[in-house]
Protein backbone atom coordinates (compact mmCIF):
# COMPACT_ATOMS: atom_id res chain seq x y z
CA UNK A 1 0.00 0.00 0.00
CA UNK A 2 1.38 3.46 -0.98
CA UNK A 3 2.32 5.97 2.10
CA UNK A 4 0.62 9.78 1.84
CA UNK A 5 1.67 12.56 3.51
CA UNK A 6 -1.14 14.73 4.34
CA UNK A 7 -0.82 18.35 5.99
CA UNK A 8 -4.03 20.21 8.48
CA UNK A 9 -5.21 22.59 8.22
CA UNK A 10 -6.09 23.34 11.89
CA UNK A 11 -2.80 22.09 13.77
CA UNK A 12 -0.44 22.71 10.80
CA UNK A 13 1.34 20.10 11.55
CA UNK A 14 2.06 16.86 8.41
CA UNK A 15 1.89 13.12 9.08
CA UNK A 16 2.28 10.32 7.02
CA UNK A 17 -0.28 7.36 7.03
CA UNK A 18 -0.74 4.25 4.71
CA UNK A 19 -4.18 3.15 2.83
CA UNK A 20 -5.09 2.25 -0.64
CA UNK A 21 -5.10 4.69 -3.29
CA UNK A 22 -8.87 4.44 -3.77
CA UNK A 23 -9.26 5.33 0.05
CA UNK A 24 -8.89 9.40 1.49
CA UNK A 25 -7.53 10.21 4.96
CA UNK A 26 -10.70 12.80 6.61
CA UNK A 27 -9.31 13.13 10.26
CA UNK A 28 -6.07 14.13 11.35
CA UNK A 29 -3.86 11.93 13.52
CA UNK A 30 -2.50 15.00 15.63
CA UNK A 31 -5.85 16.54 16.56
CA UNK A 32 -8.40 14.85 15.00
CA UNK A 33 -9.96 17.67 13.03
CA UNK A 34 -12.08 16.73 10.74
CA UNK A 35 -12.25 17.88 6.76
CA UNK A 36 -9.20 20.25 7.37
CA UNK A 37 -6.66 17.75 5.84
CA UNK A 38 -4.71 18.81 2.43
CA UNK A 39 -2.24 16.09 0.95
CA UNK A 40 0.85 17.00 -0.23
CA UNK A 41 2.30 15.70 -3.55
CA UNK A 42 5.09 13.20 -2.82
CA UNK A 43 7.57 11.57 -5.45
CA UNK A 44 6.89 7.54 -5.21
CA UNK A 45 10.10 5.95 -3.92
CA UNK A 46 9.96 2.45 -6.07
CA UNK A 47 13.01 0.28 -4.73
CA UNK A 48 13.88 -2.20 -7.32
CA UNK A 49 14.47 -5.69 -5.63
CA UNK A 50 17.60 -7.52 -6.39
CA UNK A 51 16.97 -9.79 -9.07
CA UNK A 52 17.64 -13.87 -8.02
CA UNK A 53 20.33 -13.84 -11.10
CA UNK A 54 22.67 -11.55 -9.58
CA UNK A 55 23.04 -13.82 -6.06
CA UNK A 56 23.37 -16.57 -8.47
CA UNK A 57 26.17 -14.81 -10.10
CA UNK A 58 27.72 -13.65 -7.20
CA UNK A 59 28.02 -17.37 -5.59
CA UNK A 60 29.38 -18.59 -9.14
CA UNK A 61 32.10 -15.52 -9.07
CA UNK A 62 33.17 -16.20 -5.54
CA UNK A 63 33.74 -20.27 -5.67
CA UNK A 64 35.30 -19.76 -9.23
CA UNK A 65 37.99 -17.19 -7.21
CA UNK A 66 37.97 -19.96 -4.37
CA UNK A 67 39.00 -23.18 -6.87
CA UNK A 68 41.25 -20.66 -8.54
CA UNK A 69 43.09 -20.14 -5.38
CA UNK A 70 43.01 -23.99 -4.46
CA UNK A 71 44.33 -25.09 -8.00
CA UNK A 72 47.42 -22.55 -7.86
CA UNK A 73 47.86 -23.92 -4.18
CA UNK A 74 48.01 -27.61 -5.37
CA UNK A 75 50.52 -26.20 -8.43
CA UNK A 76 52.75 -24.83 -6.07
CA UNK A 77 53.24 -27.98 -3.26
CA UNK A 78 55.69 -30.27 -4.37
CA UNK A 79 54.26 -33.72 -3.73
CA UNK A 80 56.98 -36.79 -2.58
CA UNK A 81 55.75 -39.87 -4.17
Amino acid sequence: MPKYVYNCNTCENNFEIVHGMTEKQHDCKLCGNLDGLTRIPQMPSIQKPKESGHLVDEFIEKNKQTLEEMIRETKDKDYES
